[in-house]
Formats: C-alpha cells, structure tokens, sequence
C-alpha cells in the first residue's frame, strides 16, 4: 500500500505497527530465538512401514481408478 493513499491516521497505525514490530523475528526477540534454537527430535520409525498384505494395497488403488471398471472387461 503507497503511503500517499493513506490517511493521516492511517498513516500514525502504521508507523506504531512498524515501531512494535521491527525487531520482530529477529535476534533480538528472545521468545523468536528460543525456539529457533530448539533441537530437533528425531523423526519416528516405523517398522515395517510397508503393509504386509500387498494384495490389499493393490485392490485399493483398482477401485480408485476411475478406469478401473474397464480393467476387466474383454475388448470389443
């Protein structure tokens, strides 16, 4: 938004929103710093991530498939 659009009071919220907020996500803000400073957790691991039956997996994605209804269907 150009500042010559803006209203004189518009243009006062303005400059207390920037003042209150310029050293937001910065070094200076301790609350920003802690948690980028925070470790990070190892991911979970699943095992086997796989499902055991791959039939199952198979028959889900066939009746997905909007084409499916002609998988089985001889060709005219």
């Amino acid at each position: 938004m150009e500042e010559k659009n803006l209203t004189d009071e518009q243009k006062k919220f303005l400059e207390e929103c920037e003042n209150e907020f310029k050293d937001r996500y910065t070094e200076k803000e301790a609350e920003f710093m802690k948690i980028k400073n925070m470790e990070l957790n190892r991911p979970p691991i699943i095992d086997p991530w796989y499902s055991k039956n791959g039939r199952y997996n198979n028959d889900r994605r066939r009746h997905f498939n909007k084409y499916s209804h002609h998988r089985h269907r001889p060709y005219p």
